[in-house]
């Protein structure tokens, strides 16, 4: 939904008449080299005073969908300095609705606090404290919306450092309140010192197939939920793209033993893609041709490389900073595929074995930041125990088996023949091996997928182990 690791300042801007405290000049900024937000030249005024900073969020949410805000904050203490900063999410009406407080208030005395506090929308506020601290600190802050018995709007959950979560702030008195703005306030005493600040981490995190807890009609959606989060923009895009590829391939039959033919013979400008494959019922794929080139005698400016590359870098970074499970779970698809149109050895090279395990690497991390949200999901609750539990099994199937596949498609001879297959020869196409280079080649991409394909088997068996006892939290 909304994260910021607080390594610039391009999330949040000034904004003197957002109603948060008292105004005063100052900035919020990124020390240059640095990973975290704090406060300078914020200026002497009349009692507690400071600038403010809002981000407005791309997609807002109700308070029942919140999974998470959290604030990783730290206060460097030193003698006769004193200051706060809070950080809280606002609803559509500019109202408060929970913050995380991190200060000092005592001139004389190095005696800071971290605080969780909620504001019900007509009631009097509650808060978590971790009492008086007198050295310096650097704590994580966590609010959630949660079940509560007793109370149907439910109830808001806070911990520090993971410490005081099993029981409520307060009960909810409007679990359907519209969270749309995350601001930041900093506070100078007068003209006292300020004590240093710093925010490392900002992370807002709603489940927004989650319905409304008093709604007794829960095939109702509401007009907040069911939506996949991110940019409309990005999504526009992607879909763009998927109908423009749809377009571009034509599938057709042959028989008599069925066999799926996909053709696609695109051309965009100067750049043509060719390519035939078939699929047969056994799920056999073959590539028939395949060809991507640029025309000839076609110079492309290199100022026209330049943007093009940059529009592509932004438009990786909207994916992953917006819809960042559904990124990677695609590319981890996408590289599967790629790795496996390789491995057929239609041809064979020392830069396509280079090719093959940079695809590997990308899709070993693309598994791993996968496998991450999963678990994620799992222990914070999003995901059901069935839906927890299917994942989960669907992982260790699919491995099981990928595995054990490619073992008999070419694994288990390359083992078999290891002296041969693995030879240093046998990377420059110099062997006495009698059934050539592109043989060898894709004896050793069977293996090396096989060996890919257990290792995140075991990887998973180990998170389901961990899971289970509660090694993870």
């Amino acid at each position: 939904m909304f994260h910021d690791t607080c390594n610039d300042m391009e999330e949040f801007h000034s904004d003197p008449s957002f109603p948060f405290g008292a105004r005063g000049d100052g900035q919020l900024v990124v020390p240059s080299g640095q990973s975290y937000m704090t406060w300078e030249n914020i200026a002497t005024g009349s009692g507690w005073h400071g600038p403010v900073y809002v981000h407005v969020l791309d997609r807002p949410f109700r308070l029942y969908q919140l999974s998470e805000f959290s604030v990783v904050g730290e206060l460097l203490q030193s003698s006769s300095t004193m200051g706060k900063t809070y950080v809280a999410l606002y609803d559509e009406n500019m109202r408060r609705v929970m913050m995380v407080l991190i200060g000092d208030s005592w001139v004389g005395s190095t005696k800071g606090y971290f605080n969780l506090y909620y504001y019900p929308q007509d009631s009097a506020s509650a808060y978590r404290s971790s009492g008086y601290i007198y050295t310096s600190f650097r704590k994580t802050g966590k609010l959630w919306w949660g079940e509560y018995d007793g109370s149907p709007q439910g109830a808001i959950y806070g911990s520090i450092d993971g410490s005081g979560s099993s029981y409520p702030i307060a009960e909810c008195d409007n679990a359907s309140r519209v969270i749309k703005y995350v601001a930041i306030l900093g506070y100078r005493y007068y003209s006292y010192n300020l004590v240093e600040m710093r925010i490392h981490d900002i992370n807002v995190v709603a489940d927004l197939r989650r319905h409304n807890p008093i709604d007794p009609n829960q095939e109702q959606l509401d007009e907040l939920e069911g939506g996949a989060t991110g940019n409309p923009r990005t999504k526009n895009a992607i879909e763009g793209y998927g109908t423009l590829g749809a377009a571009a391939v034509t599938p057709s039959w042959t028989g008599p033993w069925p066999l799926l033919h996909l053709v696609c013979n695109y051309v965009y400008s100067v750049i043509t893609l060719v390519f035939h494959v078939t699929v047969d019922l056994l799920d056999t794929v073959e590539v028939i041709d395949f060809y991507m080139g640029i025309a000839e005698g076609v110079a492309i400016p290199l100022t026209e490389i330049r943007e093009a590359s940059n529009q592509a870098l932004a438009l990786i970074n909207e994916i992953t900073a917006q819809e960042e499970e559904k990124f990677w779970a695609f590319t981890m698809a996408v590289t599967w595929g790629a790795l496996k149109i390789v491995s057929l050895g239609m041809k064979a090279a020392l830069w396509l074995e280079a090719l093959f395990f940079a695809l590997l690497a990308t899709w070993w991390f693309s598994f791993m930041m996968t496998l991450a949200y999963a678990v994620d999901c799992i222990l914070s609750g999003t995901w059901t125990q069935l839906a927890s539990a299917l994942a989960l099994a669907g992982l260790f199937v699919t491995y099981l088996f990928g595995g054990i596949h490619s073992w008999l498609s070419g694994g288990s001879q390359a083992w078999s023949e290891f002296r041969n297959v693995f030879h240093p020869e046998a990377l420059h196409g110099a062997l006495n091996w009698p059934e050539g280079y592109e043989e060898c080649f894709k004896l050793r991409t069977s293996f090396y997928m096989t060996m890919a394909q257990f290792a995140a088997l075991a990887v998973v068996v180990i998170t389901i182990v961990a899971i289970w006892f509660g090694w993870l939290s």
